[in-house]
Order: structure tokens, then sequence, then C-alpha cells
């Protein structure tokens, strides 16, 4: 529920107060400062359910599909102002959120987490899961200039897991 009201703030907040002359007006100390902005950049890290659907995982496969689906709209509203805007689809990432989840899914089959992790892992083509440096550095590249032309994607960064285009 959360990420509807987020993006339908967003959205509003886009469409009413952004500037599209790409200046920004501010008070520092009492002082009046402007400046140019280079890039307006908007990315989502979302999850792969968004190409394939999680099991078990309904509201959370709406609310993804959802957010995916405003970011593409949103994209093609935006892109005349030069405003990218992306989604990155993390895999499995090595976190600790994902060892309570390894741990918890462990205890409740009898079987170790190693034996949980391995079995993660051998459905990944890359044979490992991802650092979430390697999640940061995709959203690096979405906000370099590098990506300027790159807007309205679905980024997988999953090492090959998903089996969708």
């Amino acid at each position: 529920m959360y990420s509807s009201i987020t993006v339908l703030r967003v959205n509003r907040l886009l469409r009413s107060t952004l500037s599209f002359e790409r200046r920004i007006d501010f008070w520092y100390n009492g002082t009046a400062i402007e400046t140019r902005i280079e890039m307006i950049v908007i990315t989502t890290i979302i999850s792969t359910s968004v190409k394939e659907p999680i099991p078990g995982l309904g509201v959370s496969n709406t609310t993804r599909w959802a957010v995916a689906a405003w970011a593409k709209t949103t994209a093609g509203e935006l892109a005349k102002f030069g405003i990218t805007v992306n989604n990155i689809l993390p895999g499995y990432t090595d976190t600790a959120r994902l060892g309570e989840l390894i741990q918890a899914k462990a205890k409740a089959g009898g079987t170790s987490e190693d034996a949980v992790k391995a079995e993660i892992v051998g459905r990944i083509p890359m044979g490992r899961m991802a650092d979430p440096e390697e999640i940061a550095a995709a959203a690096g590249f979405l906000a370099s200039a590098a990506a300027s032309y790159v807007t309205g994607i679905n980024l997988p960064v999953d090492g090959g897991r998903t089996g969708s285009l």
C-alpha cells in the first residue's frame, strides 16, 4: 500500500512542481543560491518478479508490476524533458535479509542453511548471488551520462536467472 501512495505523490510532484528549466533555487545561510541541474534520473529498485511472478507473493508481485508500469508510463511522459526513468530488477542478493530468509527456510524444512543456499545458487547461471555493490553499480550506471538515452527499461541484475526476455 505504501508503494502506491508514494508513487502517486511522486507523480503529482513531478507533474506540478518540477522545474523543467533545470534550475533549483534554495536558501543557504540566508543567501539565495541558484544551481543548474545537468540530469534528472528516477530509478526504482523492485524485483525480477516483474518479469517472472514469485509463487505465493501475489500482492507483492502486483505492487511491483504497478511500480514498473508507472515507471514505463512516466518515462514516456518525461523523456521530452531529458528525464530518464528506469527500474532495476535485482535477483538473489547476498544481504542480511536474504540470510534471514534462508535461515527460516532451512529451519522450516529441517535442512541446513548451506543446503538452502546451494539450491538457490543452483538456479543462477552465474553460480553465485549478487553482491549489493553490483546492484549499486547498475544504479550508478543508470544515473550516469553514459545512460542519458536509456529510459523506460527494466534492467535485471540477476546473474542470468530470469528466463524471460
